[in-house]
């Protein structure tokens, strides 16, 4: 079995760690994740992709593969009432804001220093340019605070090119271009286990 260390240095979503169980040889410690925080979205009203992007690429994914994904971002600063809202998409582009929308979050008023987050769980169903996926998630809004309610999201059987790269992304959006209004990502992380 791999170690802690050894799932967390080294491993790419190319070098996977192979661990046989219960008969069935799966790959562990497909991982990566961003190794400094994003720049930050700010001063703008226009949803935008934080620049630190992880990508899966093309033809890893096969029928059984589970993709977890885990997100957590900060506020801070912030202007009066305005609102951020947050979204968490798997496709299109590295700097677009494009894809299947995995979590997207209520725009909320926030303060300074609230942090955003939560993490999506995928199940490969089919493979191909028509393959398919379905996953689940817990996230939390931009206000999160002590006792603030997490919630959950899903989506049912929904269409993936598994023979293209595909990026995975959050993106910002607030609801007044203010000089005050700044959020950065400090966590973008994925796990990919193989059968």
């Amino acid at each position: 079995m791999p170690t802690p260390a050894e799932l967390r240095d080294g491993r790419s979503f190319d070098t996977p760690v192979l661990q046989t169980l219960g008969g069935t040889t799966i790959a562990l410690g497909g991982a990566s994740a961003i190794t400094a925080a994003s720049s930050e979205v700010e001063d703008t009203t226009t949803e935008t992709a934080f620049d630190q992007v992880r990508q899966i690429p093309a033809n890893v994914l096969k029928v059984g593969s589970v993709v977890k994904i885990y997100c957590q971002g900060l506020i801070l600063d912030n202007n009066s009432t305005d609102t951020f809202q947050w979204r968490l998409v798997v496709g299109g582009s590295t700097t677009d804001v494009l894809g299947t929308e995995l979590i997207t979050s209520t725009a909320v008023d926030v303060a300074d220093s609230d942090i955003f987050g939560g993490y999506f769980v995928l199940t490969v169903r089919t493979i191909g340019s028509s393959g398919t996926w379905v996953g689940f998630g817990q996230y939390q809004d931009a206000d999160a605070a002590a006792g603030t309610q997490q919630k959950m999201g899903y989506i049912g059987s929904t269409t993936v090119d598994t023979t293209a790269a595909l990026p995975i992304k959050v993106t910002g959006k607030w609801s007044v271009a203010d000089a005050d209004n700044e959020a950065q990502l400090d966590v973008l992380a994925v796990e990919i286990f193989t059968p």
